[in-house]
């Protein structure tokens, strides 16, 4: 966002661009993790089908590879990027309208 605000874009416009990376640096880095919690808590309590975190990784993993913990990524991006892109427009909007300080 630094560097974002040194260029010609408006405050909320570069405010915006930045919220939508960040998402992408986000989900790209913890969607594997995502997609095993996901599983574990659709699992049913009863009869569960997986006896461990690792149990889950290495089914994951012998369905389709690494592959497979990435299964349903882009829609995650196509979901994520508006969704950050606005809260971190909104915040930051709140913030400057509220004479907060700001971290340089």
């Amino acid at each position: 966002m630094r560097r974002l605000r040194k260029s010609s874009l408006s405050p909320g416009a570069s405010n915006f661009i930045a919220g939508g990376v960040s998402s992408f640096a986000f989900w790209s880095g913890s969607f594997a993790f995502d997609s095993v919690k996901a599983r574990i808590m659709a699992d049913d309590f009863v009869k569960p089908r997986y006896s461990s975190y690792g149990d889950v990784v290495r089914q994951i993993y012998a369905e389709g590879g690494v592959r497979a913990f990435y299964r349903g990524l882009t829609p995650c991006l196509l979901r994520a990027a508006p969704v950050n892109a606005s809260a971190l427009f909104v915040w930051e909007t709140a913030m400057r309208w509220m004479n907060a300080p700001q971290v340089r």
